[in-house]
């Protein structure tokens, strides 16, 4: 088998301290992707955006945090980007769209992360808890899909959702020039 060796770690607070004048503030990674340029990494209790540099140094000038100004949730879950559009995709796990029911989010930026639109992925979540944690971006047909993977078994919170063998991945095509992301 192949085995993986650890080249570099660096804490994610020390690579961007000070942020927002809050010293020792806690940042919760939940999502990397690894561009040309560096990583872009998600938070999970905050909805910015992290830039780091491909060194990994503390004050490089490309360590950078992008505060988003429209802030629709408290963070989000991965991020994935097209380089055809280049645009950004930062995906929110689940959000109340009616009485007892959920849908995740993602929030469209472009290549220098700013605030696109926001669209909500046509795909209904029982719970809040246990919505969409895995984003990626392909192109199929020269059409841009996300594909995203649910936290819970078979789509499902609860014990259902616990219950292992029934990993989902959902493909979600966007809709047109008009935004939306239907499920496909």
């Amino acid at each position: 088998g192949v085995r993986l060796r650890l080249e570099r770690e660096a804490k994610l607070v020390e690579l961007v301290e000070p942020l927002d004048g809050a010293p020792g503030r806690r940042l919760e990674a939940s999502g990397v992707l690894a561009k040309d340029d560096g990583f872009y990494v998600i938070l999970d209790n905050r909805p910015d955006i992290v830039r780091l540099g491909p060194d990994l140094d503390t004050g490089a000038p490309e360590n950078r945090v992008f505060t988003q100004k429209r802030r629709e949730a408290t963070g989000f879950e991965d991020i994935a980007y097209d380089p055809d559009s280049d645009r950004f995709f930062a995906l929110i796990e689940a959000l109340p769209v009616r009485s007892g029911a959920y849908q995740a989010k993602v929030v469209q930026f472009d290549g220098s992360l700013r605030y696109l639109r926001s669209d909500w992925l046509d795909f209904p979540l029982a719970d809040a808890n246990k919505g969409m944690e895995g984003l990626t971006c392909l192109r199929s047909d020269g059409r841009t899909c996300l594909l995203a993977l649910c936290e819970g078994n078979r789509c499902r919170g609860g014990s259902a959702g616990r219950r292992p063998g029934g990993g989902r991945i959902q493909v979600f095509t966007e809709a047109g020039p008009r935004g939306g992301w239907v499920h496909t």
